[in-house]
C-alpha cells in the first residue's frame, strides 16, 4: 500500500471561517490569481484523481498552516476533515488541527478531534511569532497527546523561527513517549 504522508485539503467549513491572523489575510488566498491553487485544494475528486494517477492508495490529510488563524478555524478544519474521513475512510487518514495557543480550550479541542470526531492524529504549525512548539505553555497539549496515544505532525512554517535555541530539546525530553514527527507519518499511521 502506498500512503502519501502530506496532502493538503481545504474544507468549506474552514473557508467560511477564514480571517486575518498575524498580519496575514487568509481570505486573500481565495481571490484573484492566488485562488487557483486553493481551489484545487478544495476539490476532493481532483485530489483523488491525482492520487490514482500517481498510484497512491491513501493519503494523510492536514492543512496546519490554516490552523495559525486560531481555535475557531481549527474547529472548522476538524469538522471538515471528520466529514471527509467518514465519506472516504479507505482513501484518507485525517488529522485534527490545533493552534499553538496555550490553554484548556486547545487541550479540549485535541481531545475532541480524537474521541468525538474520530480523527487519527493531530497537526500543528511549527511556530508563530510569539510561541514555538517547545514552549512550556504548550506542555498540557503534549500531556493530552500522550494520553490519547496518537501521532502529531508538525508542519513547518517558513515565516517564524522554528525552535528557541536554548529550549530545542525540552519538549522531547519531557515527553519521550510522544510521536511528534515533521511530516513523516506513514510508519505511525499504518495501524489506523
Amino acid at each position: 500500500m502506498v500512503i502519501d504522508a502530506h496532502i493538503h485539503y481545504l474544507p468549506q467549513e474552514a473557508i467560511d471561517k477564514a480571517t486575518v491572523s498575524g498580519g496575514f489575510d487568509y481570505r486573500a488566498l481565495l481571490k484573484g490569481e492566488l485562488s487557483l491553487p486553493y481551489k484545487r485544494l478544495q476539490d476532493l475528486e481532483e485530489i483523488l484523481g491525482i492520487m490514482e494517477g500517481a498510484g497512491v492508495d491513501m493519503a494523510v490529510l492536514n492543512n496546519a498552516s490554516w490552523a495559525a488563524q486560531g481555535l475557531e478555524v481549527c474547529k472548522a478544519l476538524n469538522d471538515g476533515y471528520a466529514r471527509v474521513g467518514r465519506e472516504y475512510p479507505e482513501k484518507f487518514i485525517s488529522c485534527g488541527h490545533i493552534t499553538l495557543q496555550p490553554g484548556q480550550e486547545t487541550v479540549d479541542e485535541a481531545e475532541r478531534c480524537i474521541t468525538e470526531l474520530g480523527l487519527k492524529g493531530l497537526s500543528m504549525v511549527s511556530s508563530l511569532p510569539d510561541i514555538t512548539p517547545d514552549s512550556p505553555e504548550l506542555w498540557p497539549i503534549y500531556e493530552k497527546l500522550s494520553q490519547l496515544d496518537v501521532p502529531m505532525v508538525v508542519h513547518p512554517s517558513v515565516r517564524f523561527p522554528l525552535w528557541e535555541e536554548a529550549r530545542n530539546t525540552r519538549c522531547a525530553e519531557r515527553y519521550p513517549e510522544n510521536t511528534i514527527l515533521p511530516n513523516v507519518l506513514w510508519k505511525s499511521f499504518t495501524a489506523c
